[in-house]
C-alpha cells in the first residue's frame, strides 16, 4: 500500500468479493473505490508499491518479473528489475543515498538497486526477508517471520533485535519544534514554529525594519553569519530569539588649525536626524568655512542635513591681520632722535631766514 498523489494505492491478487485479481486498486481518503489498473502479465501477484519518478514501482511474488514500473495512470513504464538475484520481491524502500532497497523473500536476501536503471548494486543474506528500511545511522533494518534484524553495513552481519513475526516497516522521524521569536524592530523568516527532525539544523533569516539593525540572535545552539542564523543540531524543543536596535550613523567632526568644533568627538545619529556643532575660532583666528554632511552655517552654528550614512564635517580657520606695533627706544635712541629733530629744525630755520 502507498499514498501517491493523494490517492491510496493497494496491491491485490485474488478475485474474492468481486476483487479484480492481479491489479492495483485505488481509494480516496474517505475509502471510496476509485477503480483499479491491471498488472496481469506485468507484475503477476503484485506485492509492494514504491513511489518513483516514473510513477510507481510494483514488486511481484512471481519470479518472472520481479519489479515493474507504472505511471500514476496505471500505464506500463517497463520492467524495472528482473534477475535471478531477486525472487519474490516484497517491501521496497529508498536508501539514504537514493538507491532502492528490496526485501527478497524467496531469494533470502536484501538487494540494493540503482534507482534509475534498476541495476543490481549489492546484496546481503536475509533469510525470508519481508520488510526493509535504512536507519539514520546507515544500518539496515529488515524483517522476516522470526522477527526484526539490523544489518551492520560496516561489519557485514545481521543481529536480531526483535522476536516475533514481522512484515513491512514505516520510518517515523522524531522531530522537535523550533520556535522563532523576534523583538520590536524586525522579524525572523520563517516566522512560524518549525518541525525539525532530530539531529538536523535549520536556518532563519533576521530581517531588520527600516532604521533598525540586528542586535543579537540567540538560542538552539546556533551561530549568526551576516543575517543568517543557523541552529545547532536540534535535540529538543527550543526557541530562536532575535533582538533589534535603532540603527545609527557616525558624524565625525574635524577642526583645522586655529579653532575647534563642539562637540569635538564623533556623534552617533539615527537615520534622518540632524546634529548641530558650534564653531569656535581660537584668539587671533577667524572662521574660513565649514563643509560636509550636507549642512548649513548660521552664525557660529553648523547644522548637518538629515543623516543617511556615515559622514565627516570639516571646519577651517584663517589667521586674522594684527595692528602694527610702535617700537620703543632706550636712552641713546632718544638722544639720537632729539639730535635728528634739532638738526631738522635748524635747517628749516635757515631756509626761512634766507628767504627774507
Amino acid at each position: 500500500m502507498a499514498l501517491l498523489g493523494g490517492v491510496i494505492h493497494i496491491t491485490n491478487s485474488g478475485t474474492g468479493n468481486t476483487a479484480p485479481g492481479n491489479a492495483v486498486v485505488r481509494f480516496d481518503s474517505a475509502g471510496n473505490n476509485l477503480g483499479f489498473f491491471s498488472t496481469v502479465g506485468l507484475a503477476p501477484s503484485p506485492f509492494g508499491i514504491l513511489e518513483h519518478p516514473l510513477g510507481m514501482l510494483v514488486s511481484s511474488s512471481s519470479a518472472n518479473d520481479d519489479i515493474h514500473a507504472f505511471t500514476l495512470a496505471g500505464v506500463s513504464a517497463g520492467t524495472f528489475h528482473d534477475t535471478t538475484s531477486l525472487n519474490f520481491a516484497e517491501q521496497m524502500n529508498y536508501a539514504t543515498n537514493g538507491d532502492v532497497l528490496v526485501a527478497g523473500f524467496s531469494s533470502n536476501n536484501v538487494v540494493r538497486l540503482n534507482a534509475t536503471t534498476g541495476a543490481l548494486i549489492s546484496s546481503f543474506t536475509a533469510s525470508g526477508a519481508r520488510g526493509v528500511v535504512q536507519l539514520t545511522n546507515g544500518n539496515i533494518l529488515w524483517s522476516n517471520s522470526s522477527g526484526a534484524h539490523v544489518y551492520d553495513v560496516v561489519a557485514g552481519t545481521s543481529t536480531q533485535v526483535y522476536t516475533g513475526g514481522g512484515r513491512y516497516f514505516d520510518l517515523f522521524l522524531i522531530a522537535f519544534t523550533v520556535t522563532p521569536v523576534a523583538g520590536p524592530g524586525g522579524g525572523l523568516d520563517p516566522s512560524t514554529p518549525q518541525a525539525v527532525p532530530q539531529g538536523q539544523t535549520i536556518d532563519f533569516e533576521a530581517i531588520p525594519d527600516p532604521g533598525f539593525a540586528i542586535d543579537t540572535v540567540t538560542g538552539c545552539g546556533g551561530t549568526l553569519v551576516g543575517t543568517t542564523y543557523t541552529t545547532g543540531p536540534i535535540t529538543a524543543d527550543c526557541t530562536v530569539t532575535a533582538t533589534f536596535v535603532a540603527a545609527t550613523f557616525t558624524v565625525t567632526p574635524v577642526a583645522g588649525v586655529g579653532g575647534s568644533l563642539d562637540p569635538s568627538t564623533p556623534q552617533a545619529v539615527q537615520p534622518g536626524q540632524t546634529v548641530a556643532f558650534t564653531v569656535l575660532p581660537d584668539p587671533g583666528y577667524g572662521l574660513e568655512g565649514v563643509t560636509g554632511c550636507g549642512g548649513t552655517l548660521v552664525g557660529t552654528t553648523y547644522t548637518t542635513g538629515p543623516i543617511t550614512e556615515d559622514c565627516r564635517l570639516t571646519a577651517t580657520f584663517v589667521l586674522l591681520p594684527s595692528l602694527l606695533e610702535i617700537p620703543t627706544l632706550d636712552g641713546a635712541g632718544l638722544a639720537l632722535l632729539a639730535l635728528l629733530l634739532a638738526a631738522g629744525a635748524l635747517v628749516l630755520l635757515r631756509r626761512r631766514t634766507g628767504r627774507t
